[in-house]
């Protein structure tokens, strides 16, 4: 049996408006909208995504952003142009934390590619295969071989550490004329993480001395129209801002969808769901009986439920009290 191999379909903003105009037999199969049906309809999808976005956090929405701290700066601003702290969307929302600690990274060796196989390789070669060269130490390699050159390096056990982007390793095991070489072409960088309290609003206004250096510990955000704004406890001072960046897991808007060809910015299982809420969105411009409008709204209802009972991490969930405000504090 032969399928596709592919699995990249994706659809347009006129291709989805067609198929709900088919739906509610307002567009004969083969026809095109006009370009008031076309605007409408757009005016409508971009009023359904708006609304989709404030139900729920979907995964593919959920970014990590990478904020450099500034010496003696408690608040800094995130928005979509470079008049920002952060040049970045707006988060709708800031789920997690951490401070990275960049002063301590190893810089292993990631990736690799074969630079010469080397020559007169009659015995197989030690694995793991120490190395020589490059601006590091430690790293070993797996090494195979087809008569007297070298064809396969794999990363052994260790990437070493201090290694940078371009070193070339020479290897030493095994018993050759001229060596097998490889080029270092990325690396592991293996940092530090210091998870970050996000705190409310309230919490953040009851903490003391706002403005007192050291290694920050708590976040707190607030998105305002066009930009947000993360205030940071305690507020960096230089060996922190020059030593640590902070990472911020967020959700971000959905993106707007602006003109006939343009794809959505939504994984394709969210396809039909699309569809059949414009088709209810649209119902009532069509002058569509009650009965085919409830009909219309169970059915979009009915597949965005199951797509966002679907759209979850399939992991464990922890739940734990909340002590910062102490083992008295009231819950109603």
């Amino acid at each position: 049996m032969a399928t596709s191999g592919t699995t990249t379909f994706t659809v347009t903003r006129d291709q989805i408006i067609e198929a709900a105009l088919r739906s509610l037999a307002v567009l004969e199969e083969g026809a095109t909208p006009g370009p008031n049906a076309l605007e409408n309809a757009s005016f409508s999808l971009n009023l359904i995504l708006k609304k989709w976005q404030s139900e729920g956090i979907k995964l593919w929405t959920i970014k990590e952003y990478t904020l450099p701290l500034v010496p003696n700066q408690t608040s800094y601003t995130i928005g979509p142009s470079a008049t920002y702290n952060l040049n970045a969307a707006k988060p709708l929302r800031l789920i997690q934390a951490y401070l990275r600690n960049l002063s301590n990274a190893t810089y292993s060796v990631g990736e690799i590619s074969l630079t010469s196989g080397g020559t007169g390789y009659t015995v197989q070669p030690t694995n793991p295969a120490a190395t020589t060269g490059g601006t590091g130490t430690g790293a070993t390699f797996n090494l195979t071989f087809t008569g007297p050159v070298v064809t396969s390096v794999m990363l052994a056990n260790t990437g070493g550490s201090g290694y940078a982007v371009g070193d070339v390793l020479t290897m030493t095991g095994g018993t050759f004329t001229t060596p097998c070489t490889v080029t270092v072409d990325t690396l592991l960088s293996v940092f530090t993480d210091m998870p970050m309290t996000v705190i409310s609003q309230q919490e953040y206004n009851i903490l003391g001395a706002k403005q007192s250096q050291g290694n920050v510990n708590t976040v707190y955000y607030k998105p305002w129209r066009d930009y947000g704004e993360l205030s940071v406890f305690l507020t960096p001072n230089t060996f922190t801002a020059e030593n640590y960046n902070l990472h911020l897991f967020v959700q971000t808007p959905i993106e707007d969808i602006t003109s006939a060809n343009q794809n959505f910015d939504f994984p394709s299982e969210w396809f039909l769901a699309l569809k059949w809420g414009l088709v209810a969105e649209l119902a009532s411009d069509y002058e569509k009986t009650l009965q085919d409008k409830q009909y219309y709204e169970e059915k979009a209802l009915m597949l965005k439920n199951e797509l966002m009972d679907w759209d979850i991490e399939w992991t464990s969930t922890f739940f734990q009290p909340d002590v910062r405000g102490g083992f008295n504090r009231s819950f109603r």
